[in-house]
């Protein structure tokens, strides 16, 4: 995935809309003085905010944008600006992006050069039914996305038939070849809701739940860590381990999921009580409100164990990917934290004879 620069000319000034974009793409914020300190190697495209760049702070980058071989230059201008249009002509850009219009605009632009990170890139040997279900999902998902960050109502209906399809594609070529394809996912955090949704949605078709508890499940899979959208996807998709900081950050998302759809009366309850307490333990040692195993209905014990061994299952630059095996034996081995009833019915799921639950590749 290409790495983003946007270069302002006052972190404290910037257009909010440059905020925004950092949840929707992998994006770094920076003023002119960190530019000219650390270069611009590494980085597929920047983006220059001439709206807010003093002339100097302008002329003092000319040198560095003038050895770029291999980066794409785009300009963020105000779309009545002459003179800032001008100053984006001189500095060779690419394409201007008009700042003060929508933000799906500026992504959108951004993305005829970066590609498209919501798309995966999917083998050719996938089956038919999946390859559809996954092109979907990660589609809502971006429609997901756009809605938060917009606040806008929520694509409750493309999201269900989302999941329609991917059930569709569970029962035509099994969770091997979901797990295969959505393994494919450049970004992780669409790696791991996409790996959530099918487990979470193959574990109540095992258990013979009826379809509208199915489609709750899937629901719940794809926007459980829907409050990660409060996070800047440099801190997502970051390669190495995050730091105590960061940790910490990330810990919030179960609270910036209800901020969220506490906003957002047109998802069930039963899916904001997955997105919220799917990191809450049985026995009250887990978080955000150390919750007990009477207030946890079923749909979110089913989603916090396949969350869990979601996460085992994959593999990162700092962690090797565990085997179904040693999953469920950790799983197993946290005794009463999880409902291990429960996880006997989900032992079903993952042994069963067309599943190998793939390691995702560093």
């Amino acid at each position: 995935m290409n790495k983003i620069l946007v270069i302002v000319g006052s972190l404290e000034s910037a257009p909010s809309v440059y905020e925004k974009m950092s949840h929707l793409l992998s994006v770094s914020i920076v003023e002119p003085s960190v530019v000219l300190e650390t270069g611009l190697t590494g980085y597929g495209l920047v983006l220059l905010n001439i709206s807010d760049l003093s002339g100097d702070q302008i002329q003092s980058l000319k040198p560095l944008l003038r050895s770029l071989r291999n980066t794409v230059v785009i300009c963020g201008v105000e779309s009545g600006s002459a003179k800032q249009s001008v100053q984006a002509q001189a500095l060779r850009a690419k394409e201007l992006v008009y700042i003060d219009r929508s933000l799906e605009e500026i992504v959108d632009a951004v993305r005829r050069y970066t590609g498209d990170y919501s798309v995966p890139d999917l083998p050719e040997d996938v089956p038919d039914a999946t390859r559809g279900a996954a092109l979907l999902a990660c589609q809502v998902m971006d429609e997901l996305a756009f809605s938060v960050v917009l606040d806008k109502p929520m694509p409750i209906k493309r999201s269900l038939e989302s999941v329609a399809a991917i059930s569709t594609a569970l029962q035509t070529d099994g969770l091997d070849a979901w797990v295969s394809a959505v393994e494919n996912h450049h970004s992780y955090t669409f790696y791991h809701s996409l790996l959530v949704a099918g487990l979470v949605v193959a574990f109540g078709s095992e258990r013979g739940m009826n379809q509208t508890s199915l489609s709750l499940l899937g629901l719940g899979g794809l926007i459980h860590d829907l409050g990660k959208l409060h996070l800047p996807l440099s801190i997502l998709d970051k390669p190495g381990r995050l730091d105590e900081a960061e940790f910490e950050l990330v810990r919030q998302h179960p609270l910036f999921s209800k901020q969220i759809l506490d906003e957002h009366s047109e998802v069930p309850k039963q899916v904001v009580e997955m997105a919220v307490l799917h990191h809450e333990y049985l026995d009250g040692t887990g978080y955000p409100f150390g919750y007990v195993k009477d207030q946890l209905s079923e749909m979110v014990r089913m989603m916090t164990i396949c969350d869990i061994f979601a996460a085992l299952s994959e593999r990162r630059s700092y962690k090797e990917a565990y085997g179904p095996r040693q999953s469920y034996a950790i799983l197993f081995e946290m005794g009463e934290k999880i409902d291990q009833k429960l996880l006997k019915d989900f032992r079903k799921v993952i042994f069963s004879p067309d599943t190998s639950v793939a390691r995702r590749r560093a």
